[in-house]
């Protein structure tokens, strides 16, 4: 009777542990990267290079780090 409730109790904490972790922990390199974007895009709407509405769609589209976005090219074209 007690090893069954050792191993219930171990089975427990097994699939408890499993169920809180964390899938999805963020590269320090995209992080620092988006950072640095970010960065770019408040300076480029600070020297007037962009409007206020470019700099909210851009912010969007940066924050998104499911989609590949070169600011550098967007704005050598302003």
């Amino acid at each position: 009777m007690k090893k069954n409730i050792v191993k219930i109790v171990i089975l427990a904490q097994i699939s408890c542990f499993g169920l809180t972790k964390n899938t999805k922990i963020p590269d320090n390199n995209a992080v620092i990267e988006q950072s640095y974007e970010m960065l770019k895009l408040k300076q480029a709407l600070y020297a007037s290079t962009i409007t206020i509405e470019e700099y909210d769609s851009l912010e969007v589209i940066i924050k998104d780090s499911d989609v590949e976005f070169d600011l550098n090219m967007y704005l050598e074209k302003q």
